[in-house]
């Protein structure tokens, strides 16, 4: 197109490049992504955005992104890049414009041009997430992950999209990655299970594997959030079937070997919609039966009662603290209060502590309860190797505990009666055996067991909200043989 600027009696002009009439359209701002923008006064706004329309060409020479009219999948950055996956295409933006997915020119091929790519394969592949992995992007379909590889620049005429694995997927929940690794969602019956994505150190080559391989029926249903920390070395797993709990995994790497890996289930009284790592906090958005909180659970070791000159932690969900005169913040029949000195109020003596306001200071919340069961007890060679040709019995268990208050151990032989053995944190002898002092002590607690060790049951157990940390277990059995070489 060409345009005349004029400067008094003098005209001049140029050619200038412009879309073809007509066709200087952009992506609907409805129906497009929009963003979260954090004010100044600590508010957001959320709000749609003006989307840059072509600038120039037509139809052939620029065509439209090939999200247009399709549905999106997911939305990510890469290489300052904003990237869309929709059906089979990943759509990168213009470098360093967010917002435009139409070439500034079409006269030459620029590297800072929008890339819109298709992945190749001998399957449909609908990419449904990408994650950015060891210094690649890694795409996720129900069967297939594809990489595109972290060049240094980034172009339409560099680019390509390779398979590199194929492990089937379930990806109602976006893969996280921690560390070295991306974690993602597989289906399995009724259950769900959790792959570990990486690199192996040796051979180069991507790999997945199962850390739900020990425990396959343990996660209930199909996976629909993730949430990973790399401080706390963390995973948290919410699912469709079970929205009230929070399946936690804790990992443990020591070089490239795995020392710990372990997943235990938290419960809340409340319909979990999303969990978010936030420092060392789990940030947690539950709606519950009086309306949707903001809750946060913290994970170090600062304890926020004793420096308020409480005498012990206090572990109670939904924890708040009360000062004198104040009222609670919200009801429920199960609330318990703890104040400055140690005592506790539940029921009628919770309504009547806080008749007229808290008659001191105080934390309230709802009791929960700690329960681990012991894997079964095994007999191991000096390989530790299992040996399974006899019968182990078990004698005695022995826990060493440390800055613990009141627990239970329980023990359901089969067949027998369930023996039950209580820890009060009272112990005779102790300077710490106060009356006017809330028991906390260190050391070691031992019980009877008396049974086959496949055929009992063997757990710690504890509803009170004064602290509780085991170190240890050490058991004491006989082995009987029941087959011998000669």
């Amino acid at each position: 197109q060409y345009q005349e600027n004029t400067k008094g009696e003098r005209t001049s002009g140029s050619w200038v490049e412009v879309a073809k009439p007509g066709l200087n359209r952009r992506p609907s701002p409805q129906t497009m992504p929009h963003r979260l923008v954090s004010n100044a006064d600590g508010s957001f706004t959320f709000e749609a955005i003006d989307w840059d329309a072509r600038k120039a060409g037509d139809e052939d020479t620029a065509p439209e992104p090939s999200f247009i009219n399709k549905p999106l999948s997911d939305i990510f950055f890469f290489k300052n890049r904003l990237g869309l996956l929709s059906d089979e295409n990943i759509i990168f933006s213009e470098l360093g414009s967010y917002y435009n997915f139409y070439p500034a020119t079409v006269v030459q091929m620029l590297d800072t041009n929008p890339i819109d790519i298709a992945v190749t394969n001998d399957t449909v592949s609908l990419l449904r997430h990408a994650v950015p992995f060891n210094e690649t992007l890694l795409l996720f379909s129900d069967l297939t992950q594809f990489i595109i590889r972290g060049q240094d620049r980034l172009t339409a005429e560099e680019v390509s999209v390779d398979v590199t694995t194929r492990f089937e997927c379930e990806l109602k929940a976006k893969p996280v990655g921690a560390g070295k690794n991306v974690y993602f969602s597989t289906r399995r019956g009724n259950a769900a299970g959790i792959r570990e994505y990486y690199v192996d150190p040796e051979s180069k080559v991507n790999d997945a594997a199962d850390i739900t391989s020990h425990c396959p029926t343990y996660i209930k249903g199909s996976v629909r959030h993730l949430s990973a920390s790399s401080n706390e070395d963390m995973l948290l797993t919410v699912t469709d079937q079970d929205p009230s709990s929070l399946y936690v995994y804790n990992y443990y790497w020591q070089g490239n070997e795995k020392l710990q890996s372990s997943w235990s289930r938290w419960e809340v009284d409340g319909v979990i919609l999303a969990a978010s790592f936030m420092e060392s906090n789990i940030v947690l958005v539950v709606d519950r039966a009086d309306g949707v909180c903001l809750e946060r659970i913290t994970l170090t070791k600062v304890n926020e009662p004793e420096s308020r000159s409480f005498p012990t932690e206090i572990n109670l969900d939904r924890r708040c603290f009360i000062p004198k005169g104040d009222n609670r913040p919200y009801q429920d029949n199960r609330t318990r209060a703890v104040d400055i000195e140690g005592n506790i109020y539940e029921g009628d003596r919770l309504t009547a502590f806080f008749a007229g306001g808290a008659k001191q200071d105080c934390y309230i919340g709802i009791p929960y309860r700690f329960y681990y069961l012991f894997s079964e007890q095994v007999a191991t060679d000096g390989n530790k190797v299992a040996i399974l040709d006899g019968r182990l019995q078990l004698k005695r268990f022995t826990v060493s505990y440390v800055d613990s208050g009141f627990f239970q151990a329980s023990v359901e032989p089969e067949a027998r009666p369930e023996q039950s053995y209580t820890f009060t944190g009272r112990l005779i002898g102790s300077t710490r055996n106060r009356i006017s002092r809330v028991p906390i002590e260190s050391g070691k607690f031992s019980f009877n067991i008396q049974s086959e060790a496949s055929k009992v049951k063997i757990a710690l157990h504890s509803d009170s909200h004064l602290p509780l940390t085991f170190q240890a277990a050490q058991w004491t059995a006989r082995f009987y043989k029941r087959n011998q070489r000669i």
